[in-house]
């Protein structure tokens, strides 16, 4: 399969080439049982609350669904990336071949090519049954002369995925290429960077999830909700002088399959702090109705752009079937839970909520306390005469 023609302009058998990568997959052994594995198939407890969420919707990147006849008519445009992609080669196609040749017999692992449509590859290149390891991406993107790391493009595409000031750039600045199984992992990793809380400290004094009221329940406590505007990442969750603190969560169409596949890569990878499954819970913790939605986005902790029974259904039904490896959130959700129990910040709230709601409403009482003091007094008067 020899290029066709001289000097920069390098044509191929593009249909070949796809055909010969895809020869490649199928020979390569993808064993789950292997130690270095990091791509899994969903197990079916999860699978059963939503299989939509972990389905791609137009590109099969991997081989779990390479065969799904509803992403066949897809490969035309994959071909037309591929096309796109060989023109910045820097060598001959053979000498990739050879590359992701040795990669797929180390990792084990397929391999296969993507595209870069928006819309569609930001849902589809988050499932965790749909990546491929970093390390083929980081083999294909060396043969190409781009001064940005690949790591950095990745993540610039994905910057505000949980909410328009999410920041992942900031912090994958600092991080490493090669730090990161594939592309789902990388989006766990930077978003998980800044932990809520050391697990190892908590397990001293705590060792069970303490639940927590839902907001509009925290609300009649008397907690006031607040837009975390300092935080940096979705996780930074405080609790401080009876304001609970959260960073602002953009939920969309997307937002359910987003949290169910890194739950899920949570569960599956060994030794992986269910940082993100822990996030869920405590979210599920405050969100019970439509009310504690509405509540939220009016403190602008929440871009809801769902139907309210439809965002508090989804937090609802996240996590079911999954279990709390580690406590994280645990001293948090105590000290709310503690707060709820003063008598003076739950009867301030009712004081205000029944006697102040207006202008109006808070001169009547001071009116009537007027006339209550003046009444005392002229009764303590008489009595004193």
């Amino acid at each position: 399969m020899a290029p066709q023609g001289e000097g920069d302009d390098v044509r191929i058998d593009v249909d070949a080439l796809a055909t010969e990568l895809q020869s490649m997959m199928s020979s390569a052994d993808s064993s789950e049982s292997s130690h270095r594995n990091c791509i899994f198939r969903v197990p079916d407890t999860m699978l059963r609350q939503n299989p939509k969420a972990y389905t791609p919707n137009a590109f099969s990147i991997g081989p779990y669904h390479y065969d799904k006849p509803h992403l066949k008519a897809m490969q035309k445009i994959k071909l037309k990336y591929l096309r796109d992609f060989i023109s910045r080669v820097t060598g001959s196609p053979e000498t990739v071949l050879r590359k992701l040749s040795t990669i797929i017999s180390e990792e084990r692992d397929p391999v296969f090519s993507s595209s870069s449509v928006q819309q569609l590859l930001n849902h589809d290149l988050m499932l965790l049954e749909n990546q491929i390891p970093w390390l083929v991406l980081d083999v294909l993107f060396s043969v190409i002369n781009e001064p940005v790391p690949l790591h950095i493009l990745v993540t610039e595409f994905f910057d505000n995925i949980f909410s328009i000031s999410a920041g992942l750039i900031k912090r994958a600045v600092h991080r490493d290429s090669h730090e990161f199984k594939h592309i789902l992992d990388l989006v766990r990793s930077l978003t998980v960077v800044a932990r809520a809380e050391d697990p190892k400290k908590i397990w001293k004094w705590m060792s069970v999830w303490e639940p927590m009221p839902s907001a509009s329940s925290l609300q009649e406590a008397g907690i006031k909700f607040k837009r975390a505007r300092r935080a940096t990442t979705i996780l930074d969750i405080t609790f401080k002088n009876g304001v609970l603190e959260i960073p602002p969560l953009h939920i969309h169409e997307r937002t359910e399959s987003l949290f169910r596949n890194l739950i899920c890569y949570e569960q599956c990878l060994p030794h992986c702090e269910g940082v993100i499954t822990a996030y869920a819970i405590l979210m599920d913790n405050l969100i019970n109705t439509a009310q504690d939605i509405e509540l939220l986005c009016k403190s602008e902790v929440i871009d809801n752009w769902l139907d309210n029974k439809d965002a508090a259904e989804f937090f609802n039904r996240l996590y079911d079937d999954i279990g709390v490896r580690e406590p994280y959130y645990c001293d948090l959700t105590q000290r709310v839970n503690k707060y709820c129990g003063y008598f003076w910040p739950r009867h301030r709230t009712a004081l205000v909520r029944d006697y102040f709601k207006s202008p109006w409403a808070l001169i009547s009482v001071i009116v009537a306390l007027i006339l209550l003091i003046l009444a005392f007094l002229q009764t303590w008067f008489t009595i004193t005469k």
